[in-house]
């Protein structure tokens, strides 16, 4: 009994993973997708061969019923139901598919768009665009934020509609789709006129028309010469108006290019020719709103001309009109004002989420650009120290080969005082040997003796001097070393310190006169003989001293300039050095000039 339990046991996994696996048909994607864009009628097809389609493992059934959806939708098949597209929303919604999922998500929200629950369709756009920053295609975010700019204009909320058209242009753009472009400029432009931005419609439309190639969009031509119209820019709105007629596809799409070119005419005073047109768009436009135009530019005409009968018949039918139009879009209102009504906190909570997101993604950029601006800084810093130690290094080895130049001297002259000391002896041995020869040449040695002795002083005082000299230099040395190193810790802090950030960096901030004392203190506690220096030729008003003291700190002339509200800092600083040195030069030597005090 135990023995067949087991086996049991062992059988059932084995014949589930066999049903579950080999059962499975395989069934090659990729050739559906590639066919999806240009030959959906060719996709759906081979779709629609696919048997078995139960016994498809979740994934495979979830792709395939998304895919099935895009073709349907693409071939213009009416939706029924959202069942079919809610399998693959549930199995993508818990995978990172970020495309597939958004994809998904936005079929789901055009099936129920078509079935007439906007309110819906709105929540499943939005949820399409929770990953936005992550779906890498183009096309389909261009769709879902038209669809959503759609949904708004529908209800006429513009204002809330702009920004999502202007993604979807931006999308279509970053994807090079030129005819997505169009169509989303063209919304955009009706949207911009809808709120007034009568310039920025202008902009829309003509850059919707710089990128047609052959293929022309009427309508686009026709919304732009109702813009000119308006503008009273007549010329343009003709030849726009002829464009669009000449590429008319079908008859039904002329009346609304009619009704604008009727508005040329009358403005024109062409009053015949406007008749005909609007008569035109009066009595065969298929939309309402396009044959209540013509009978209202009709009736104004006629009031124009006194005819008063045509006038009150055309005032009658344009009336009438217009309160068909008016119930109709009153109801159209109240539907979608109750169907949007609850999906204002929706919206609310995922631009929210874009917020937190966005202000993530700049604070990390702020930290990145801080921390660059701080190497770079420390990188200068670094530089100028080590440009500063070498000149002090410089100088100690010139101190130091003055030194032995002359301990050299010295060791010269002590030679030449042990010669003359040897002398003298030599001559005060001559000297006791002749003391008995003639007055005449123990005076001749007399004389020789005291001109060896007066050299022998001068050379002692020489060799005192030189000594005085060295002794000087030495103390020198030393202090020069002191000083250095008084100086790098000085200059370290200054360096470290938020007021030297500030003056290197100035944007959005304007020091103090608190500010620019501690800086005059803190240069000069690091060049002590700096400010004497600098006042010992000329005397200096305070905006060049400024200058002077933010040369010396190594501030950029472009700081330099919003700092002191200069102009044009090269030009202060070229002056400035004539003013100091009395010589002809260019701002870089007023650089060097500071630089060496």
């Amino acid at each position: 009994m135990k023995k067949n339990i087991v086996f049991l046991l062992i059988l059932i996994p084995i014949i589930w993973i066999s049903c579950d696996g080999m059962g499975h048909p395989t069934i090659d994607f990729r050739k559906v997708e590639n066919l999806m864009p240009q030959h959906p009628d060719s996709a759906l097809m081979l779709l629609e061969q696919i048997e078995n389609k139960e016994n498809l493992p979740r994934k495979d059934k979830a792709h395939y019923y998304l895919l099935l959806t895009e073709a349907k939708d693409k071939n213009y098949i009416p939706h029924t139901s959202d069942s079919l597209i809610a399998i693959a929303t549930d199995y993508y919604e818990k995978t990172e598919y970020v495309n597939r999922k958004a994809k998904a998500w936005y079929y789901k929200g055009r099936i129920n768009q078509d079935l007439g629950h906007p309110l819906k369709a709105q929540e499943y756009y939005l949820k399409a665009l929770r990953d936005e920053e992550q779906v890498t295609d183009y096309a389909l975010l261009g769709r879902i934020n038209n669809s959503i700019g759609m949904l708004y204009t529908y209800q006429t909320v513009y204002e809330k509609a702009l920004p999502f058209q202007k993604r979807a242009v931006e999308n279509f753009r970053m994807l090079k789709d030129s005819m997505g472009q169009i169509f989303a400029l063209r919304d955009l432009g009706r949207t911009f006129s809808m709120l007034g931005y009568k310039d920025s419609a202008i902009m829309s439309n003509q850059v919707a028309i710089s990128l047609m190639g052959k293929e022309i969009l009427p309508s686009v031509y026709t919304e732009l010469a109702d813009l000119y119209v308006s503008r009273q820019q007549i010329g343009e709105a003709y030849e726009l108006l002829h464009i669009a007629l000449r590429n008319m596809a079908k008859p039904q799409a002329k009346y609304p290019t009619y009704l604008v070119l009727g508005e040329l005419f009358q403005q024109c005073g062409q009053i015949d020719s406007a008749r005909v047109y609007l008569q035109a768009c009066a009595d065969s436009a298929p939309l309402p709103k396009t044959r209540a135009g013509g009978l209202f530019q009709l009736k104004e005409i006629a009031f124009t001309q006194k005819q008063w009968e045509l006038a009150a018949s055309l005032s009658h039918r344009y009336e009438s009109l217009r309160d068909s139009i008016e119930k109709e879009m009153q109801a159209e209102s109240i539907r979608n004002v109750q169907a949007f009504y609850s999906y204002n906190d929706i919206e609310r909570d995922l631009w929210e989420a874009r917020l937190y997101a966005s202000q993530q993604k700049f604070f990390y950029t702020l930290s990145i650009i801080g921390c660059l601006v701080l190497l770079v800084g420390s990188i200068f810093t670094f530089i100028r120290y080590r440009q500063e130690r070498k000149k002090a290094l410089r100088r100690l080895k010139d101190n130091e080969k003055q030194i032995l130049k002359k301990e050299r001297e010295i060791k010269d002259l002590s030679y030449v005082r042990d010669s003359l000391a040897h002398d003298i002896q030599e001559y005060k041995i001559k000297e006791q040997q002749l003391a008995q020869e003639n007055e005449k040449q123990l005076k001749e040695t007399s004389e020789q003796l005291e001109l060896k002795r007066k050299q022998l002083e001068k050379l002692s005082r020489i060799k005192e001097s030189r000594e005085r000299d060295i002794s000087i230099l030495k103390t020198e040395n030393s202090n020069l070393r002191n000083q250095e190193e008084t100086r790098k810790e000085k200059l370290a802090q200054l360096q470290v310190g938020r007021l030297y950030d500030k003056f290197r960096s100035p944007i959005s901030w304007t020091p103090t006169n608190d500010d620019w004392n501690k800086l005059f203190v803190t240069v000069e506690a690091c060049f002590p003989n700096f400010a004497i220096d600098l006042q010992k030729s000329v005397p200096l008003n305070e905006s060049e001293k400024k200058i002077c003291y933010l040369i010396k700190i190594g501030v950029k002339p472009g700081a330099i300039a919003i700092l002191l509200n200069l102009g044009n800092a090269s030009i202060y600083r070229k002056r400035l050095y004539e003013k100091l040195t009395g010589k002809k030069g260019n701002a870089k030597d007023l650089d060097r000039y500071i630089s060496n005090l």
